[in-house]
């Protein structure tokens, strides 16, 4: 499984069967599936072959393991099933010699309108050779120049070559379409300090999703406006209007009366 890093900061795994990226693909297995007598144990060997063009710099992968055939545990809760299934993760760090470049960057940020509120997505990025311990900072974000959120980033590992979106939620903002947020953050690590100073919109899509929550003022345009139905009213009026008066002249026709 290639190694990630939680939106929140901190070392994790990709889920089982997704596609293998970097040194993942250097990972090879003695075995895939062992079968095993309660209370035994088994060695499994594992091989890291790295290839010639790799450059230097750590690079975390794991091996999952778990049980096949499981009974699978459902949560059942106002409407909502969550399945889950127990899985083991044994990380592998691998350290190639030569230089270390620590570097961490803020690529952006966004909002986005979630079920617990409005929600600013720091996005961020680990583009260096070197996995991040103890990365941590600070994010305040304000809107007319009134503080909405402000707030510490916990510590936490940031991993190579992954990157982030880290979730700041402000509780009790109910925004119109076309709020302005003004973004004041930064995150250091061993090695430098990123920055993020930005401004974000609270776009239509959003208001629409909020709107769908029954939450804050309408979304721009979640109405039909008065001109538009009285131009489909107009329409229609004309359409009947103009088959009415064919009709007669059609019928003038027929009965051999011609308009001169």
């Amino acid at each position: 499984m290639d190694g990630e890093t939680l939106s929140t900061l901190g070392s994790a795994y990709a889920p089982p069967g997704s596609r293998r990226h970097r040194s993942t693909r250097w990972l090879q297995l003695g075995q895939r599936v062992v079968a095993l007598s309660p209370g035994a144990r088994v060695i499994v060997p594992i091989s890291v072959l790295v290839p010639s063009a790799a450059r230097p710099g750590d690079y975390l992968s794991g091996v999952s393991v778990e049980a096949l055939d499981q009974d699978t545990q459902t949560v059942r809760r106002r409407g909502v099933s969550i399945a889950s299934v127990e899985r083991y993760a044994i990380g592998i760090e691998v350290s190639l010699p030569g230089h270390r470049r620590p570097l961490l960057q803020f690529t952006g940020a966004e909002t986005q309108r979630q079920p617990a509120g409005l929600t600013f997505l720091l996005r961020a990025r680990n583009p260096g050779n070197v996995i991040l311990q103890g990365v941590h900072g600070y994010v305040r974000i304000t809107r007319a120049g009134h503080t909405v959120v402000s707030r510490p980033i916990e510590a936490g590992t940031f991993v190579t070559g992954t990157r982030i979106a880290y979730p700041v939620t402000a509780f009790g903002q109910t925004p119109k379409e076309g709020t302005h947020y003004r973004i004041s953050a930064w995150m250091r690590y061993p090695g430098g300090i990123a920055r993020l100073n930005t401004t974000v919109t609270f776009g239509h899509r959003q208001a629409v999703i909020q709107q769908q929550y029954r939450r804050g003022p309408s979304a721009a345009g979640g109405g039909t406006a008065w001109w538009k139905i009285a131009g489909v009213v107009a329409a229609i009026l004309y359409g009947l209007v103009t088959t009415v008066l064919l009709w007669r002249r059609r019928t003038r026709v027929a009965h051999g009366i011609v308009e001169q």
